[in-house]
């Protein structure tokens, strides 16, 4: 059977005994039980380690009312506390409930198998919440690493569709100048083949100046022609 190791900080040697004599007699769980009159001594202590739960008083020498569960949580955030209060100060109790106590007990109405149960069950709690911490804290892990890796996709489709766009531009780009040039190609041909029939009949003794004028209109035309033919396609960066 396992031992529960208790660390009581109560100022009442009355208290005190009673909590030992009634932890001693329980059946269904060992309890082990250190005490402390002083909250100072019991934070002490706690900074050691090996402790299971605390059974806490809230009205101590050194400290008073949910300021003692503060400090105690403070010191040991991971250890269950369960509270002892008087009848009179039952509305403080709640309070540290509402703080993160796993339980209270109100003194002078409480068993050995009312203490033990508790004392059990505040373990058990804080177990499961400790547990649902811990599950939620590897969620929000996992939910900020699964973000971050949206993100990565995101840009790197980002950047293929800026390169897809430059590739296109560039295959567009290439086939206006390939157009360009092929419009381009037809009159300066024409010029060349008009420029060396002219050159010929200036070369020949039978120059005749009106087919010379007829191939410089052409050859003007051709150009005129070549100057005006808009580009057949059109490209927007």
């Amino acid at each position: 059977m396992k031992i529960i190791k208790v660390l009581v900080i109560e100022d009442s040697q009355t208290h005190l005994s009673l909590i030992r004599g009634m932890l001693s007699k329980t059946k269904d769980a060992a309890f082990a039980v250190e005490a402390y009159q002083q909250l100072s001594a019991g934070l002490n202590r706690l900074d050691e380690g090996g402790i299971d739960v605390v059974l806490l008083d809230l009205t101590l020498p050194d400290s008073e009312g949910v300021e003692s569960f503060r400090r105690v949580a403070a010191q040991a955030p991971d250890l269950p506390i369960v509270v002892l209060t008087g009848v009179d100060d039952e509305e403080v109790a709640v309070s540290a409930l509402h703080s993160g106590a796993q339980d209270y007990l109100i003194k002078g109405q409480i068993d050995g198998n009312l203490l033990a149960r508790s004392l059990r069950y505040a373990i058990e709690r804080k177990s499961a919440e400790l547990e649902v911490e811990r599950a939620r804290d590897e969620l929000e892990i996992r939910v900020e690493q699964r973000t971050a890796e949206l993100h990565q996709m995101q840009e790197a489709w980002r950047l293929q569709q800026e390169e897809l766009a430059h590739a296109t531009r560039l295959n567009t780009l290439g086939e206006m100048a390939s157009g360009i040039a092929h419009e381009l190609n037809q009159p300066l041909m024409a010029i060349t083949g008009f420029a060396d029939v002219c050159l010929q009949f200036l070369k020949s003794d039978e120059s005749d100046r009106t087919q010379l004028t007829e191939i410089l209109t052409d050859i003007a035309g051709e150009a005129l022609g070549s100057a005006q033919t808009p580009p057949s396609d059109d490209v927007t960066n």
